[in-house]
């Protein structure tokens, strides 16, 4: 038998819900008293801290104080999926009223566009360990008069927890940080869902015994899952820690192939022959 040290293994995510979203704007959505645009669209996911381009087709987006037809910003979101806009990211995580772009009434009603930046899978940064474990539940069927328990296979559910080194920020675009997840429990919109895969075996890993050959392709866990609990783990002298627990929300499958195209646009599972998903390098 082959044996594998656990140090080839990687974990790959994407949010699952659309990060495009069409908006009418109207004097009635632009809160010139807090400097909120309150959004109507209903499957809108962005969460505090993104970064979202916006764009008007034809005409600057004069709703906001000095803008041309083409912004990026970072944005807040309140609880009603109103947005706010700054320039960096640390000024959106703290809201500052001073901060905020300041918005007008727009001289008409007219169509933009707000898509999220960098929105395709992305590695997770600075995995320490990772753990994913599944279970088939049972049922007892026996009836009276039977003199032994009889047992049938139910459902299958999943379960794991990630450790990462704790990050907030990073300069790499492909890279996730883990402080995702920290953000990703809070927001009630998309319900702490997210897709990933936990590669148990990287592409050109080889068992350390020599027994087996390094090959392109991948051994990983396919999942959607549920962020349950996050925590973070603080002391004076070791590094900080997040420590993320989930439950699976779906199928679990177990592939061997090679890791790439997660999601497509419209949000809706690839099929393929080998199975797998995801194009890039690894954190």
């Amino acid at each position: 038998m082959g044996i594998y040290l656990g140090n080839a293994g990687a974990i790959r995510l994407r949010r699952m819900f659309g990060y495009k979203v069409t908006e009418n704007i109207t004097t009635s959505k632009v809160n010139t008293t807090t400097n909120t645009l309150d959004l109507s669209s209903p499957e809108t996911a962005f969460v505090t801290g993104d970064k979202v381009t916006l764009n008007r087709d034809s005409g600057n987006l004069d709703f906001i104080v000095g803008a041309s037809g083409t912004e990026t910003y970072y944005v807040h979101v309140n609880t009603l999926q109103g947005l706010r806009f700054f320039t960096s990211w640390a000024d959106a995580l703290t809201n500052a009223d001073a901060d905020a772009q300041t918005l007008q009434a727009p001289t008409g009603t007219y169509e933009i566009t707000l898509e999220k930046i960098d929105q395709n899978e992305k590695a997770l940064g600075q995995i320490s360990s990772f753990e994913v474990s599944t279970s088939r539940d049972t049922e007892q069927v026996a009836s009276l008069s039977e003199s032994f328990t009889r047992n049938v296979s139910t459902l299958i559910s999943g379960s794991g927890n990630i450790t990462c080194f704790w990050n907030y920020d990073s300069s790499v675009s492909l890279e996730e940080q883990a402080n995702f997840f920290h953000n990703l429990i809070l927001s009630q919109d998309v319900q702490s869902q997210f897709t990933a895969a936990l590669i148990i075996k990287s592409s050109d890993a080889a068992a350390v015994d020599g027994e087996y050959v390094s090959d392109d392709r991948e051994f990983f866990y396919l999942v959607n899952a549920l962020v349950t609990n996050v925590a973070v783990s603080f002391e004076a002298t070791d590094v900080v820690r997040s420590q993320i627990d989930f439950v699976t929300t779906g199928e679990i499958k177990l592939l061997f192939g090679n890791v790439f195209n997660l999601l497509q646009e419209n949000a809706s599972k690839i099929e393929l022959e080998q199975g797998g998903l995801l194009q890039g390098g690894y954190a």
